[in-house]
């Protein structure tokens, strides 16, 4: 990071006079110009690198090509020409017109929007930029853009399955290195239960289960966790796997009394339906009901609200709204979303929100 300061200095000192915003089309630069503009250009993707740790810089390199993809559905609904058409678009309009579900459409549109490909110039109405009024301007070049190939990521697995212990590593590699889950759980329960005995119940552990790591850190915790795995063998008295018919069944009576302080619910509703999570809440109920000091700890990703992050933090957020639209057929909840499958579930529940930056959780290794 000692080259940071010298590196700003030199781009700072650099006698080319930088725009804040593209403009439709740039004045002829002569030679010098130009050269100057490619070496600030230059200058600020190195000071960019040194900024980021290796994990980030990685993350960011292959995360553009949601981006991409993102570019990709709005040329082929001719998005951007409906746009044009109208100056600016609301998202119901660009909707219908383009046959792509609003809340979807809007995902896209915002994702977009942070590499100003479109505008958003009022809340879901849209305008374009510079750079999308030249795809407009230039059907050829349009066209070219437009080029893509290829199958869907389960297509193309299905067809070399030789890749398939790739892709798994890859998911479990994701979930470990992004995810801050353990981080936020253990400071929930150091906070609260550093000296003093308690149980969890986990109800999931589809990549790795929270348990294993707070019966490290907790040696008087004991644990039961819903599901199958590989239990380590210095965790064999702490935790312990229980099979369930389903998880909509009522949590069995003996939870009642405050013999669990927490059930953890952790990377397991994202793709679910509205209606699954919210029979899954209902199970709770009675034991919260009858039991206190028991609560439900639900680790999940939330998409943020429009301009409510930096513009670097909220593109990462748009990528992973696309990541899951894409890939997985679903979709990452807003915060005014959960709390409205909470509401349903019981509007007696109180609700508190824990957030933590996923990008920025050190690998463990």
């Amino acid at each position: 990071m000692a080259d940071a300061p010298a590196l700003a200095s030199q781009i700072l000192s650099e006698s080319l006079v930088v725009h804040a915003e593209i403009t439709h089309s740039n004045p002829a630069l002569s030679r010098a110009a130009e050269d100057r503009r490619q070496r600030v250009l230059g200058l600020i993707e190195k000071l960019k690198r040194l900024l980021q740790d290796p994990h980030q810089y990685l993350h960011e390199y292959v995360s553009t090509n949601w981006d991409h993809g993102a570019f990709y559905v709005v040329l082929e609904a001719r998005v951007l020409e409906t746009i044009a058409e109208e100056g600016s678009s609301a998202i119901t309009t660009l909707s219908e017109k383009s046959g792509i579900p609003a809340d979807k459409l809007l995902r896209i549109l915002r994702l977009l929007s942070c590499q100003y490909i479109v505008e958003e110039v009022h809340d879901e109405v849209f305008g374009l930029t510079p750079v999308s009024q030249c795809l407009i301007d230039d059907e050829d070049f349009k066209a070219w853009v437009a080029f893509q190939w290829g199958d869907s990521m389960y297509d193309w697995h299905a067809q070399r399955p030789a890749k398939a212990e790739r892709f798994r590593k890859a998911m479990r590699g994701v979930a470990r290195s992004m995810d801050p889950a353990d981080d936020l759980l253990v400071n929930w329960f150091r906070q609260r239960y550093s000296q003093i005995p308690f149980t969890v119940v986990e109800i999931g552990g589809r990549y790795g289960f929270a348990s294993f790591t707070l019966a490290r850190e907790f040696p008087s915790m004991m644990a039961k966790a819903r599901g199958e795995g590989d239990l380590p063998q210095e965790l064999r008295a702490a935790v312990r796997f229980e099979q369930r018919a389903s998880n909509f069944d009522p949590q069995p009576v003996e939870d009642v009394g405050d013999t669990v302080a927490a059930y953890i619910v952790r990377n397991m509703l994202w793709n679910w339906s509205d209606d699954e999570v919210v029979e899954l809440l209902h199970t709770f109920l009675p034991v919260m009901a009858k039991s206190p000091q028991t609560v439900v700890l639900v680790c999940d990703g939330a998409s943020p609200a429009r301009d409510s992050a930096d513009p670097y933090i909220e593109q990462a957020f748009r990528r992973r709204d696309i990541t899951m639209m894409t890939m997985h057929n679903a979709r990452q909840r807003s915060t005014a979303e959960w709390q409205l499958l909470f509401a349903r579930a019981s509007k007696d529940l109180q609700v508190t929100f824990l957030a933590a930056p996923t990008w920025l959780v050190p690998n463990p290794g």
